[in-house]
């Protein structure tokens, strides 16, 4: 939901709550803004990563394990389990994209306008759940006023009621 609960906006005796106080809990707390802000910071770490791609690259591989003996060929092997020894192995590479045909650079300046648009999407779901927060108040504080005044016009109403029931009274009363 787009307000905040009572809980979170300090409320005093019998009075409507402050516009600046809700709108304020609103952007603290509401799911929806908290959503389309981390949309924003992804779009950041995409862009960072579109920048880390012209980088080189490495990775390493080491394997150690322990191995029994084993001798002979592929279609005849001894194996010997009383004596073991290591196995080691190690594999290394390094990738430098040298030539890449404007892929690097198009996924940047695509990393980059994502960035913008989530920013610009974040703004306006900021406002529109900002319009309908200060459309929710200004129709709560109308309909607090209307109760007020169908409260008046009902005390006024039922005196003018009384006050012709006993006129007519008087009027039947004369006859």
């Amino acid at each position: 939901p787009p307000v905040a609960t009572p809980a979170d906006i300090s409320l005093r005796h019998n009075e409507a709550p402050n516009l600046e106080a809700v709108l304020k809990a609103v952007l603290e707390k509401n799911g929806q803004i908290q959503e389309a802000e981390q949309d924003v910071e992804i779009a950041r770490a995409q862009v960072d990563r579109a920048k880390a791609a012209m980088w080189p690259k490495g990775q390493t591989t080491l394997l150690l394990a322990p191995l029994f003996e084993e001798r002979g060929d592929a279609l005849r092997s001894v194996r010997n389990y009383n004596k073991w020894g290591p196995y080691v192995s190690s594999t290394t590479q390094i990738v430098q994209p040298l030539l890449t045909f404007g892929q690097i650079s198009g996924y940047r300046k695509a990393a980059e306008h994502q960035e913008l648009a989530t920013h610009e999407l974040a703004k306006m779901k900021r406002n529109e759940v900002l319009a309908t927060v200060k459309d929710f108040y200004y129709t709560s504080l109308m309909a607090n006023d209307l109760e007020k005044l169908v409260g008046t016009l009902t005390e006024f109403l039922g005196g003018a009621l009384k006050e012709a029931e006993e006129g007519k009274a008087k009027k039947n009363a004369v006859k």
